[in-house]
């Protein structure tokens, strides 16, 4: 059996590192149009304020940048139930899936807890990840679809289902590329020896 946070995105409005670009752009804007167009003409007051807030802004945000590997990305939604997974059935909050109700299961796990993401991007919001970003897609027979997002503390907790997930297999419900994906199989080598303990 294993276990995980399920996280939720909801429609409410937060700040994003794109609308604080969207509103760095507002702020240069009418500034940079009297510059290029308007040369010989006086600024108006209001095109100072904004050209000196639009300065004071960059400024800011190039500290928050700098800093940004010391922040966690806000999260857009809330990390609250669970799902549970094991060799008869699926717990998604209240709600049981049967096994043998599964026609395919599709799982990504590259995100954890305290990731650095967004090495070579001007951040301002945090680069350090909630561990939240993983999938485990779920196709009933019926047509069904199920997408969970799930928390990872750690880098290796689906891989910690190995087992499980070898079972899943051998009941024809996820694929052998996404196992060996989620697993973290990669060298040629490594996929030989696998597929050889698998029996296939």
């Amino acid at each position: 059996m294993a276990k995980f946070k399920i996280y939720t995105k909801d429609k409410k409005f937060y700040v994003t590192d794109n609308k604080l670009y969207l509103v760095q752009v507002i702020l240069l804007t009418p500034g940079l149009i009297h510059l290029i167009f308007f040369k010989d003409k006086e600024y108006h007051n209001l095109e100072v304020s904004l050209l000196w807030i639009s300065l004071i802004y960059m400024i800011i945000s190039m500290f928050l940048n700098w800093t940004s590997f010391a922040r966690y990305r806000p999260l857009e939604g809330k990390i609250e139930g669970e799902i549970i997974l094991s060799e008869e059935e699926i717990l998604i909050e209240n709600e049981v899936i049967k096994i043998k109700d599964i026609k395919n299961i599709e799982i990504t796990n590259d995100d954890f807890l305290n990731f650095m993401k967004s090495y070579n991007k001007y951040v301002m919001l945090g680069r350090k990840s909630y561990g939240v970003e993983n999938e485990i897609k779920i196709t009933l027979i019926n047509g069904k679809l199920y997408k969970i997002n799930y928390q990872q503390d750690q880098n290796h907790d689906m891989q910690e289902c190995k087992e499980l997930l070898k079972l899943y297999f051998k009941k024809g419900i996820i694929s052998l590329e996404n196992l060996m994906y989620v697993l973290g199989i990669v060298e040629v080598e490594e996929k030989t020896e696998f597929k050889k303990s698998l029996e296939i």
